[in-house]
């Protein structure tokens, strides 16, 4: 593929902190050891690198290369800049009609939280429709539309699941259709794992899924929706190491494409690489910064790589580093990208009430002010997100004696709950752990130890039964781990222990449930295995300055060993 360079201008994003935050992320860079990619040219819609795709069309010549460039922009989850590249096609072809079908499909993002809104499905079918009156060259392409035309045509009356589903076995047909179609076999991968079940303990889905992935890199080793696809199908305990090359191959391929060097994270992130997870995302937030579309929107790549960058300095102990990036993520400015905003309101939810549980500082967490900022446009569809808030400040007045207040808060989470069960059972589930979470910790506080602890069991097994989503690197804080706490604090100390393991074997190198087993099997007159968690949050910590006041336990321990 060859292309013109066109460079979106960063004056186009007025309203936001761009030039600011880009700079201060720049200079953070200078900072950071090891990044070996080449950190050069901003983002540009046409010439960044993206892997390679052949995506053939009977289009004009010059629209069928951006309908081509648009396609892999799609594979790596760049659905604004993508639709921007298919509309440059219609431009140059208007009747073009996979243009008009990549468009369209712009608006379909399945492993996204929420569902594009009523407005959004609307310019989608318009697009299908234009994309079908027009129709395709050939039977390839006019089943192409089709295949899109199945998640919009009706689609208003239809959950995103069901969407999602009758999308999949649309894909499905393609790919039988034309086996040989590298791009039908990965779409058709995406959308297994989207209606795959999380929860399922045999991943049978997933592993379905990233066969087909791999199916297609055997073929193009560079193929971006084969890459981006294989971390997502493997994004769990289980399956996250068997992702490591193909995570490592992602950003070498494609380093200043803003998702997808944030999507090998989670591969890190599931496997505790802390250092390759700040790496890669600080990447990430500044190519994202580096966008600055014709709309003038803050991107959700941005605030989405904020908060794996947050999450992952607080497993290095790193407080000061996160305090930089909340105050990034404090610098920005309306308006926001329309596409998805749920990215955004869980990462403008989840940061403050990292930063406080983290560090258990219960009265930063029990002053926490939930749909912050203002500015953003907050809808009845991110209550799951607001729910983190709520559960923050749950445990943080239960923890400062406030009981009546935190009880305030814990029926605010049971409110959610009970709304979230018929549209999103996912999240329904979610806010129930934080709700029974809250719970256990506001009875144990209150001095009935046996039933708080009870209940944070409880917690503990309903989260074990789940799965994390893409959104997030984490729960904000694991009900096993918040079981352990209870147990250490009970004096429970083998019991404690094993609630440790359960959350690092969840989330590995998480540093207070690595503290929390060292401090256990020292309760248990375990030197040795105390050593071995300590030796890995040392490792885990080593050349972070100033480190968290609870490291200060570490060395403390550390002596009487």
């Amino acid at each position: 593929m060859k292309f013109l360079p066109l460079l979106v201008p960063c004056a186009l994003l007025m309203l936001t902190a761009c030039d600011t935050e880009q700079t201060k992320i720049a200079e953070k860079n200078t900072e950071t050891e090891n990044i070996a990619v080449d950190t050069g040219p901003d983002f540009d819609l046409v010439s960044t690198p993206v892997g390679s795709v052949s995506f053939t069309t009977g289009c004009h010549a010059d629209a069928s290369e951006l309908v081509e460039r648009g396609v892999a922009l799609m594979h790596h989850m760049m659905y604004d800049e993508a639709r921007m590249v298919f509309s440059m096609a219609n431009d140059t072809d208007s009747g073009c009609a996979m243009a008009y079908w990549g468009e369209a499909m712009t608006y379909v993002n399945p492993l996204w939280p929420g569902a594009a809104s009523p407005e959004l499905m609307a310019r989608g079918l318009s697009l299908i429709e234009k994309a079908k009156s027009i129709g395709g060259h050939n039977e390839r392409e006019q089943l192409y539309i089709q295949t899109g035309a199945n998640y919009f045509v009706d689609g208003i009356t239809k959950t995103e699941k069901e969407r999602l589903k009758r999308t999949e076995m649309a894909w499905k047909i393609l790919h039988e259709t034309y086996p040989e179609d590298l791009d039908a076999k990965a779409y058709y991968a995406l959308f297994m794992i989207a209606t795959s079940d999380i929860a399922d303990p045999d991943l049978v889905g997933q592993r379905k899924a990233a066969d087909l992935a791999f199916e297609v890199l055997a073929e193009n080793p560079d193929h971006p929706g084969a890459h981006h696809y294989v971390i997502h199908a493997y994004d769990n305990p289980v399956l996250a190491g068997d992702a490591l090359e193909t995570a490592d191959n992602y950003g070498a391929m494609t380093p200043r494409v803003p998702h997808a060097t944030h999507m090998m994270t989670h591969t890190y992130t599931r496997l505790g690489l802390w250092d390759k997870a700040i790496e890669w995302n600080s990447i990430s937030a500044e190519t994202a910064l580096a966008i600055c579309i014709e709309t003038g929107e803050v991107n959700l790549h941005y605030t989405h790589a904020l908060d794996y960058l947050a999450y992952a300095y607080l497993q290095k102990g790193d407080d000061a580093s996160v305090i930089r990036v909340l105050g990034d993520a404090d610098e920005l400015k309306p308006p926001y990208s329309e596409l998805n905003r749920a990215a955004s309101a869980y990462a403008f939810s989840a940061l403050p009430a990292r930063y406080a549980l983290e560090r258990r500082d219960w009265q930063a967490a029990s002053e926490i002010a939930p749909r912050m900022p203002v500015s953003f446009p907050w809808e009845k569809a991110h209550d799951q997100y607001v729910a983190i808030s709520h559960f923050a400040k749950a445990l943080g007045l239960s923890h400062m004696g406030k009981f009546e207040e935190a009880e305030v808060e814990i029926e605010r989470l049971h409110d959610m709950h009970e709304e979230l069960l018929e549209t999103s059972p996912y999240w329904a589930g979610q806010v129930e752990i934080q709700e029974v979470a809250a719970r256990g910790w506001q009875v144990y506080l209150s001095g009935d130890h046996d039933y708080g602890l009870s209940i944070m069991q409880r917690a503990a097994d309903l989260e074990a039964a789940t799965e994390k989503h893409a959104v997030t690197p984490g729960e904000v804080l694991p009900a096993a781990e918040l079981y352990g706490d209870m147990l250490l604090a009970s004096e429970k100390y083998e019991e404690a222990l094993n609630a440790y393991k359960i959350a690092l074997n969840r989330s590995p190198g998480r540093y207070n449930s690595l503290h929390g087993a060292a401090t256990a099997a020292m309760g248990m007159g375990d030197s040795d295995l105390a050593e071995q968690y300590l030796a890995e949050l040392r490792r885990n910590t080593e050349n972070v300055e100033g480190g968290r006041k609870v490291a200060s336990d570490v060395n403390m321990l550390l002596a009487g060993l």
